[in-house]
């Protein structure tokens, strides 16, 4: 809270009803998942380390500042391997080792949003991005958090805005697909980015569409939901029944893109860790 990441107005939504609460682990249990969080943390370490290297090495040539970089991370914590997360190699962490964290450990990396990576429900789409660049950005901006979305179709334009560059129509005789996304130079010149271009979402089956702050949102076979991202961020007010007038636009506009880019209707039966936020949310509320 202290860097405000997180804005103390929006709710947490109820913990996944498959993961335990620590309280019920036993001691051996605790400690497998500390040693496999403790892994990972000496990844990111480990990371961190080789992006300061980088850092030194661009500012001893004397270009740092003039150096864009930009980092962000994937899509949401991994619950692919389950509660149980997985553990194979006789010493965890080495190179001959199989350590994934699990649905236990994503619940927490996700906090306070809802699913996981897969999914389109803010837990599984939303990741931290961090852009450096002391003469191309602001200054009332530079360490300070900006709250426009954005999406990894931006970055194509980007690098080609401030590169000044040019998107080729064609590749070896045959046509390209029309670039899409907005460049992200006016946000780091303190502008507001072009909120009304909508952001699609489509991966095995789960879906979502955000044009500001409204967001239509269906994972699987649930029925599409709406939510107002700036005054519930962490998707726990269903509007759908009560501004049906918005979400049929977003879904109808949601549908041509699905249209438009060729994609293909796709389903497979719900992961293990997967439990449904229309359920959940209902049985919390009872």
């Amino acid at each position: 809270m202290a860097m405000n990441l997180l804005e103390k107005k929006y709710e947490l939504p109820p913990i996944n009803p498959k993961v335990p609460a620590w309280e019920s682990l036993s001691e051996a249990e605790k400690d497998r998942y500390d040693t496999m969080m403790a892994i990972y943390a000496a990844m990111v370490s480990h990371l961190d380390e080789s992006i300061g290297k980088l850092v030194k090495g661009l500012e001893e040539k004397g270009v740092l500042d003039n150096t864009l970089i930009m980092f962000f991370s994937d899509n949401g914590g991994n619950a692919e391997s389950g509660v149980k997360g997985i553990t194979q190699g006789d010493t965890l962490g080495n190179r001959n080792s199989n350590v994934f964290l699990g649905q236990c450990w994503a619940e927490l990396n996700n906090t306070p949003l809802w699913l996981y990576k897969h999914h389109t429900s803010e837990g599984g789409i939303a990741s931290p991005f961090i852009a450096h660049w002391p003469k191309g950005i602001a200054t009332k901006l530079q360490g300070k958090i900006v709250d426009s979305p954005a999406h990894l179709v931006d970055i194509m334009p980007t690098l080609l805005d401030l590169g000044q560059g040019t998107y080729p129509t064609t590749f070896k005789g045959k046509t390209i697909k029309q670039q899409r996304g907005t460049s992200l130079r006016p946000a780091f010149e303190g502008k507001k980015l072009n909120s009304s271009q909508p952001i699609y979402w489509e991966h095995e089956g789960n879906r979502a569409i955000r044009i500001g702050d409204w967001k239509a949102v269906s994972n699987l076979t649930e029925p599409w939901q709406l939510y107002n991202l700036k005054t519930d961020r962490t998707e726990l007010n269903d509007l759908a029944a009560s501004k049906p007038d918005i979400l049929n636009d977003l879904v109808t506009k949601y549908e041509q893109w699905y249209t438009a880019v060729g994609a293909k209707p796709y389903f497979k039966e719900p992961m293990k860790w997967y439990s449904s936020s229309v359920e959940t949310l209902k049985n919390a509320k009872k």
